[in-house]
């Protein structure tokens, strides 16, 4: 499961899930090099990764950097 790409140089402020050999995934944000956990399954790694997300963050946006500019000024 790849990871939010950010900007090259922005800190990853969302943790990432990573598979391990032994089975299950290690959730880790590369922020502050923290290990948020490690779960059994996909489904429990991104409920821990959404149980992390930083405060007022918005819904994620499908698209390049640029969309995402677009997106946060478009009219209502």
């Amino acid at each position: 499961m790849p990871g939010p790409i950010t900007h090259a140089g922005a800190p990853q402020l969302v943790g990432t899930a990573h598979p391990l050999v032994k089975g299950g995934y290690r959730v880790r944000r590369e922020s502050d090099r923290a290990l948020l956990g490690e779960v059994d399954s996909v489904e429990e790694a991104h409920e821990l990764v959404a149980a992390h997300l930083p405060g007022g963050c918005g819904p994620a946006i499908d698209g390049t950097p640029d969309d995402l500019i677009l997106a946060l000024f478009r009219e209502p």
